[in-house]
C-alpha cells in the first residue's frame, strides 16, 4: 500500500547505503506484547537482508504495530509501517512489497530513465494499458505504483514462477527484464525451485495467479 505523500520525487538513490542491521524496528503503543514485537522484529530484520543493500538507501525506520484496522503495510517517504501478523513469511512478504514502494520512489522516480517500467503498461498512474496477462497479481494492475511494489516482491520472491509467466507474455517478459536488470543489477532469483526451475510454457498451469503476491507461499 502507497500513501498519497510518496508522489513527491526523490533523489537519495545516489546517497549513503543503509544496513539492515542499523534500520530502527520501532513499536506502536497499542497492546503488543514484547513477545509478540521481539518475533515480528526478527522477521523484519531477517528479511531486510535478502534485498539488495542500495534498496535500502531511501528507509530510516520501520515501525510495527497491531492495529487491526490498519494496512498490512503502509510506506511513507522514509518509513515503513507493518502489522505485526501471526504468519510471519506474510509478514516478511509484505515488508518486501513495501520496499518496493520505497525503491520505486527513491530510485525509480529519480531517474527519468526508469520510468520506463510504468510505460510498459500504464497511459498514466491510473489508466493501464496492458490485459491481465501483463500484470503478476490482481493487485498490480490497481495502478502503477502497486504494479511496481507487487512485480519487484514476485521478482525476489518467486522467480521461477516470474520466469514461467513471462514466456506467455511479452509484457510481463519486459517488466521480469526491468527487474533484472534496472533493478536487481543482473542478479535474478530461484527460492522455490531451485532443482526444478519452472522455465517453460507447458507449466503454465503450475503457477497460481493471486490477487495479492505477499499471501502466495515461498521457499527462503
Amino acid at each position: 500500500m502507497l500513501t498519497g505523500s510518496l508522489l513527491i520525487v526523490a533523489t537519495v538513490w545516489a546517497g549513503s547505503f543503509a544496513s539492515a542491521t542499523y534500520i530502527p524496528v520501532q513499536i506502536e503503543n497499542d497492546g503488543l506484547t514484547s513477545v509478540k514485537f521481539n518475533l515480528c522484529e526478527n522477521a523484519v530484520r531477517e528479511a531486510l537482508t535478502w534485498v539488495p543493500v542500495r534498496h535500502l538507501s531511501g528507509l530510516r525506520n520501520v515501525v510495527l504495530h497491531n492495529h487491526t484496522d490498519w494496512h498490512r503495510g503502509l510506506a511513507g517517504d522514509s518509513v515503513i509501517y507493518l502489522r505485526c501478523l501471526d504468519d510471519l513469511a506474510e509478514l516478511k512478504s509484505v515488508l518486501i512489497h513495501e520496499i518496493g514502494h520505497i525503491v520505486d520512489i527513491n530510485l525509480a522516480r529519480s531517474n527519468q530513465r526508469l520510468n520506463y517500467f510504468s510505460e510498459i503498461s500504464w497511459l498514466n498512474d491510473n489508466l493501464a494499458v496492458a490485459d491481465d496477462t501483463g500484470f503478476v497479481s490482481g493487485y498490480a494492475a490497481t495502478d502503477a505504483f502497486e504494479d511496481f511494489a507487487e512485480t519487484y516482491a514476485y521478482y525476489l520472491l518467486h522467480g521461477d514462477k516470474f520466469r514461467t509467466l513471462m514466456t506467455a507474455s511479452s509484457i510481463t517478459k519486459r517488466k521480469y527484464d526491468f527487474m533484472e536488470y534496472s533493478i536487481f543489477a543482473g542478479t535474478e532469483y530461484s527460492l522455490e525451485n531451485k532443482t526444478d526451475p519452472l522455465t517453460s510454457g507447458s507449466n503454465l498451469a503450475r503457477v497460481e495467479f493471486s490477487y495479492d503476491v505477499t499471501r502466495l507461499k515461498y521457499q527462503r
